[in-house]
């Protein structure tokens, strides 16, 4: 006697490995990968391969995802100083279901990503208005260090760094 036991669609996608907390540098541009969205799934042949796709987004075209590999990849670029710092998109996994059945039924699971852009020191720190420094000769200017934050100014010169937060700290020296 032989008895074969067939493997029916009875599991759905599993996120349960999947960080929800994703970073990307703000200098990433173009079409950028991101990270690879994983879901499992036990079941046998084409119910347990899964396709993926992004259901909601907090900015929809921001980012895409391959719906074979489940590669994610953020669209166009991203500016930590003057755009979001953060973007949610949910992601779903979707097995194939069971062929030999006559109505499909294919199981599907979510998971929610937080995508963080990170501040990179991308911007110089630039001098704003003209500026005149007159040192006497065989005088030692040294120790006139001054540390500036956004937008400073010292005795008339306007000093701007655009970056954020400790990347827009700058020092001045003579």
């Amino acid at each position: 006697v032989y008895i074969h036991i067939d493997d029916v669609n009875d599991n759905d996608p599993n996120f349960d490995g999947m960080n929800p907390l994703r970073h990307m540098d703000e200098t990433r541009s173009g079409d950028a990968f991101v990270f690879n969205a994983t879901a499992e799934d036990p079941d046998l042949g084409e119910a347990g391969r899964m396709t993926y796709s992004i259901i909601d987004a907090s900015d929809v075209g921001r980012f895409r995802i391959d719906s074979d590999s489940g590669a994610v990849y953020g669209v166009g670029g991203f500016d930590y100083e003057t755009q979001k710092r953060n973007f949610s998109i949910t992601i779903q996994a979707s097995d194939q279901g069971d062929p030999k059945l006559a109505v499909q039924t294919k199981r599907k699971s979510e998971k929610t990503v937080t995508i963080f852009i990170d501040d990179v020191n991308d911007n110089y720190p630039r001098i704003q208005s003209g500026v005149r420094i007159d040192v006497m000769e065989n005088q030692n200017p040294e120790g006139y260090n001054f540390p500036f934050t956004d937008n400073a100014e010292a005795n008339g010169v306007r000093f701007e760094d655009k970056d954020a937060e400790a990347n827009g700290v700058f020092t001045f020296a003579i």
